[in-house]
């Protein structure tokens, strides 16, 4: 892992806290949620250093599909390995949450269309204060009924979306609600080959942070998902990084992530467990969301079996995402390769 990259996401995240902190002196709520989630925080990372000295690893992030999400879909990839069947019920959440806080994972990241009609499943967040869950946020947040769960929930973290540099004025408004609201959340920006510089551009990131973004994720989905069209070349993506790192100089009360472009920097792919893994709507336990390969379901096994799981740990050992490839997808660059470690690998599917 680049100890640069790491140190600078450990003091950003630190950063964040403690500039939240700050201005929430008259915010007594906020003020109380966010001591709370920074012991939370130390209290999880000591549990997994504790698994670690026992040669067990934990991720401190889960990605959790609620709901099927087109964002993740994979029609260019045939095979049965969704893990199908019926989708989780609430109870199943819950017990996967349950077990998540148990071992030292500090967030779970909800995912799917329409999210916020799942309101059985969010409301359980409340119960497991423990846990930070962030979720990507659609038009429906602003809502009276869900804006009340996430003042009842307030390690309910949305992530709003920015499309691009022309529909910021639209999401700074959101922002500026949710911070009257004493609300934390996040901003995603995904980037593309006609939007780069843009979205990287000083005035740009100027109203985002003064708007409230403090934590800032750049998905590049055309490197995700493998879409030429949608993918920045090399050239475009090293001055992508390089304004990126600017603005990390430039603005160091907030925190920019670039994803997957930034994983090499991280030591390559987080995927199988190294860093998260995720658990799609009916159970299955996938590397990634962008790689639809189950080895394991969780319907009815545990996390621990599922970061234990031959597939998980044969793709962990394998080297293959060790190193992102031009900074893309690392799993992606080498689909034959993960696919075929699953012949005798899979496990609990029925």
């Amino acid at each position: 892992m680049s100890k640069s990259l790491s140190a600078y996401l450990s003091r950003g995240a630190l950063s964040i806290f403690n500039s939240l902190l700050r201005s929430s002196l008259f915010n007594p709520d906020r003020r109380g949620f966010l001591r709370s989630a920074m012991k939370s925080a130390e209290a999880a990372a000591k549990k997994r250093k504790a698994a670690e000295r026992k040669g067990e690893h934990v991720p401190g992030l889960l990605i959790a599909g609620i709901t099927s999400s087109r964002v993740f879909s994979r029609p260019d990839v045939e095979n049965d390995l969704s893990g199908g069947g019926e989708a989780l019920s609430a109870a199943d959440w819950k017990r996967i949450f349950a077990e998540a806080a148990e071992i030292g994972v500090s967030a779970v990241l909800l995912t799917g269309d329409g999210l916020l009609r799942r309101r059985d499943v969010l409301a359980l967040a409340g119960r497991f204060p423990s846990l930070m869950f962030p979720f990507f946020a659609d038009e429906t947040l602003f809502r009276e009924e869900n804006i009340a769960l996430m003042r009842s929930c307030r390690n309910l973290i949305p992530i709003l979306r920015v499309e691009g540099a022309g529909s910021l004025d639209k999401t700074a408004r959101a922002m500026s609600e949710l911070s009257s609201d004493g609300a934390v959340f996040g901003v995603s920006v995904a980037v593309t080959p006609e939007n780069a510089r843009a979205v990287t551009d000083s005035a740009f990131l100027s109203r985002l942070v003064d708007a409230g973004g403090r934590a800032v994720l750049y998905p590049e989905y055309g490197a995700l998902r493998g879409d030429g069209a949608r993918r920045l070349d090399p050239s475009d993506r090293a001055a992508f990084l390089g304004r990126l790192n600017t603005a990390r100089k430039d603005f160091p009360g907030a925190l920019f992530l670039a994803l997957p472009a930034d994983e090499s920097s991280l030591g390559g792919c987080m995927a199988a467990g190294k860093g998260f893994f995720y658990i799609n709507p009916c159970g299955g336990a996938e590397p990634c969301p962008f790689a639809p390969y189950v080895g394991c379901s969780l319907k009815n096994g545990s996390l621990k079996a599922a970061l234990n799981s031959p597939f998980f740990v044969s793709l962990r050992e394998s080297g293959l995402a060790d190193a992102a490839a031009d900074g893309g997808c690392a799993l992606r660059a080498h689909e034959k390769e993960v696919a075929s470690l699953l012949t005798g690998k899979r496990e609990n599917l029925g």
